[in-house]
């Protein structure tokens, strides 16, 4: 089974938290029999789009690779993390966003508005955090980009995204009806300010520090990293 484990740091503030981050995901491939790959510059054919939307090139790496999984810079993998290809089981998995609800009337306004029909059964939506995930390439199919559904020419000539790669990627699981497996929030123990410190974030997998802005971020990222190194 050949696994990859691949991340992406572009501008100044995410080259900085992935000069903190990446050397634990290194680590953690190494622990698991992984290859790892980190993306400096912006993957040629996205090249115009947002860099959230490099992820999409793990549709090509699908090719060369049976599993993924794709690790937003701003994460930080414990060396007490176990495999986590293992606890996804061959599937497309991914933790649930925290807040999903908050995420429900936009989605369903992108849904209806990007394919002109309305959505009925809401119960059947999923919503996940798409900073962590783990694809497997049976289930390629579902980053294969669809430039006509995530971008449109503006009056300038420009191709412009709608909207970012979370909700492509949950657009895309709700219109193909694909099964996810929901992995503990472990493994994506996002750091929502007041949720959660250091002592809740060591019985974790994967710390990831989305919830938390600017300097912040990265200050608590390297706070969280020392504590860490000294076994705190």
């Amino acid at each position: 089974m050949k696994r990859l484990i691949v991340t992406a740091a572009f501008g100044q503030n995410f080259v900085e938290m992935a000069s903190l981050s990446i050397p634990t995901m290194e680590a953690y491939a190494k622990k698991i029999g992984a290859d790892f790959l980190a993306l400096r510059d912006k993957y040629p054919p996205y090249k115009d789009l947002h860099p959230f939307w490099s992820k999409l090139c793990i549709y090509d790496l699908l090719e060369s690779y049976d599993e993924v999984l794709w690790l937003d810079c701003d994460t930080l993998v414990l060396p007490k993390a176990e495999n986590i290809f293992e606890a996804a089981g061959g599937k497309f998995s991914a933790t649930q966003e925290t807040y999903h609800k908050c995420y429900m009337p936009r989605f369903i306004n992108l849904y209806e508005a990007i394919r002109n029909k309305q959505i009925v059964d809401t119960s059947k939506i999923v919503y996940v955090n798409t900073g962590i995930f783990v694809i497997p390439r049976s289930e390629r199919f579902l980053l294969q980009p669809d430039m006509e559904m995530i971008t449109r020419i503006d009056e300038l000539g420009k191709r412009m995204t709608l909207y970012y790669d979370q909700e492509y990627i949950n657009l895309q699981l709700y219109e193909l009806k694909l099964p996810v497996t929901y992995l503990p929030y472990s493994w994506n123990a996002v750091c929502y300010p007041g949720v959660h410190n250091w002592q809740t974030r060591r019985q974790c997998n994967i710390i990831h520090y989305a919830g938390m802005v600017g300097h912040r971020r990265i200050f608590v990222m390297y706070q969280d990293l020392q504590a860490i190194k000294e076994g705190i």
